[in-house]
């Protein structure tokens, strides 16, 4: 599951009124796991805790200024906890029809540009699961002219390290880096084509 807290509430230790909670993650950096069976969620401050304990306070919070005296954590774990199973199935649902879509593409991409002369693919084969982009180089040019030629056509296509300067420098691509392309949910087939095509006009001009 993924565990979000918005930047302005970034913290690494729990709520004073909750020492039994722990704090999972937030935004920019966390997309933890757990197998705790039940959750709490913080209205008030946007972060996910969870609930260490069956009579958690966290499970009988009505909100704020509520008769009971109760703290502001709105509709307990149960709730949040089929919120979350519900939740959890409608992501593993968009996962898997997201991957049914780039899968075949990023097939067809690899085993097409692996076959033009000169271009030179990196990273895992298509037949593993695996983010739906695939990196490149074409020799005797320029990851920056490339990614400029694509662009001509209408064919967006990034380049450089992406964060990973040390695998660049080892394998030697310092300093324009790599080409990389991606199949998102709204890529088409025949783009992927095109693509294809753009990139086999360009190793043969090299």
């Amino acid at each position: 599951m993924v565990i979000i807290q918005p930047s302005a509430a970034r913290t690494t230790t729990p709520l004073a009124p909750f020492p039994s909670s722990k704090l999972l993650g937030y935004h920019h950096s966390s997309a933890l796991r757990t197998d705790k069976s039940t959750f709490g969620q913080s209205r008030a401050r946007g972060v996910v805790l969870m609930c260490d304990r069956d009579d958690d306070p966290v499970s009988t919070g009505s909100g704020p200024g509520s008769p009971s005296g109760q703290p502001a954590w709105g509709g307990g774990c149960d709730r949040v906890k089929d919120s979350m199973s519900s939740r959890r199935a409608n992501l593993e649902s968009a996962f898997k029809g997201l991957r049914a879509h780039s899968a075949p593409q990023v097939k067809r991409l690899w085993e097409s540009l692996s076959g033009i002369n000169g271009v030179r693919l990196y990273g895992p084969p298509p037949d593993v699961e695996r983010t739906p982009t695939v990196s490149f180089t074409v020799k005797n040019v320029a990851s920056t002219e490339v990614a400029r030629r694509l662009a001509e056509q209408g064919l967006f296509a990034s380049h450089g390290d992406f964060y990973a300067a040390t695998v660049i420098e080892r394998l030697g691509l310092q300093p324009e880096g790599l080409v990389r392309v991606g199949c998102a949910c709204y890529t088409s087939d025949d783009e992927i084509e095109r693509l294809i095509e753009a990139v086999h006009e360009i190793a043969l001009g090299s």
